[in-house]
């Protein structure tokens, strides 16, 4: 079996597979166990010769490292396919055959010239390899499945959390039988995770020069500005939002449960691994409150080490509410903020552009 991420969110998902597939993630404590055999049945038929090949690519790498799990990086034996054009095709279905696969798993996140995920879809259909897609989040459903030209690039199944991604994905033309709803395997994961995650709370705490009764707020960035989706004018500015955040505190209008002194409050920025390099550099001179950019510790440890989670619709909101940690967005018309239904005393950060 191939299984290849390249993003962060779509990695984790794969991840959660694969610790489905080897065991090491309990399927009897899933939200959506017998969905999740069916999953397995799909995948294998004997996972007691289960082989699995993993690969990733850029920001994908870092998260089966911190899972434990051997990822090959996909340009150190392969050539570059990102177009997602006929040679890359034919290059990737003779490397299919000769190493035997039977069967091929794939996150999506790819966009504009990254057409990895697609060209593997391609060249595993052109060999009888049946292609699954596991959805992390239904957030820009229809870009992560164009081709370099526009056209939908379809794999055999995708499996998705949700009811509503069926019928999103049911929207777009996929047919009902192609799109299969597997539940939340992250977050089920994330869950697993918690007991041992909760023991490096006070050491981050302690690393960000936080005392036991200061307020620490996560912030969770998301590269909108690196990405063509800011281009499109399909989010607002990570720079607005966390500039909303700071405001709130100033203003201590910050939600009753964590309300607190303004002055004893730190934002921890949480980077995006597309974050460009010293991006929130400028707000880390604010004192009022205290704001300092830490990539310390997995997202889960991070995330039981503050008092609150906001963002605009990053991963680490869902993955701080499966675990009951208070989570917020800032953004008036996210998925997440829609989700919950309204949560903040004063109105969201509206969608317009920053500042900065």
């Amino acid at each position: 079996m191939l299984m290849f991420s390249r993003d962060a969110g779509g990695a984790n998902v794969v991840v959660a597979v694969h610790d489905l597939l080897t065991g090491r993630l309990d399927i009897t404590s899933l939200q959506m166990a017998e969905a999740a055999v069916h999953l397995m049945e799909s995948l294998v038929s004997d996972s007691s010769t289960l082989e699995l090949m993993v690969y990733a690519r850029e920001f994908a790498l870092p998260v089966w490292r911190a899972a434990g799990i051997p990822a090959t990086d996909w340009l150190e034996v392969h050539r570059d396919c990102r177009s997602a054009d006929a040679s890359a095709v034919s290059y990737i279905a003779e490397w299919l055959v000769r190493n035997s696969i039977n069967v091929v798993v794939t996150a999506t996140g790819g966009e504009g010239q990254e057409q990895t995920d697609r060209a593997i879809w391609l060249a595993a259909r052109r060999c009888g390899i049946p292609s699954h897609v596991v959805m992390d989040r239904m957030v820009l459903v229809e870009e992560r499945f164009q081709g370099r030209d526009g056209e939908f690039v379809r794999p055999d199944f995708v499996h998705v959390p949700s009811e509503e991604g069926k019928r999103l994905l049911e929207e777009l033309g996929f047919s009902p039988e192609s799109v299969r709803v597997v539940g939340p395997l992250h977050l089920d994961r994330v869950k697993r995770l918690q007991s041992e995650a909760r023991e490096k709370r006070a050491e981050l705490r302690e690393a960000w020069g936080a005392s036991p009764d200061d307020r620490v707020v996560l912030y969770a960035s998301e590269p909108v500005r690196e990405t063509e989706v800011f281009l499109k004018g399909r989010s607002p500015d990570e720079f607005r939002a966390l500039e909303c955040l700071i405001d709130m505190i100033r203003d201590d209008g910050l939600p009753q449960e964590i309300a607190g002194d303004p002055a004893r409050s730190l934002v921890v920025i949480r980077p995006h691994p597309r974050d460009s390099k010293n991006k929130y550099l400028a707000y880390e001179a604010s004192t009022f409150p205290r704001v300092l950019e830490s990539s310390s510790g997995t997202p889960v440890e991070v995330a039981l080490a503050v008092d609150a989670v906001m963002g605009m619709n990053s991963s680490l909101l869902y993955e701080a509410e499966a675990m009951g940690v208070l989570a917020f967005s800032l953004v008036e018309t996210s998925p997440f903020q829609r989700k919950l239904g309204p949560r903040l005393p004063a109105p969201p950060c509206k969608s317009k552009t920053g500042s900065r």
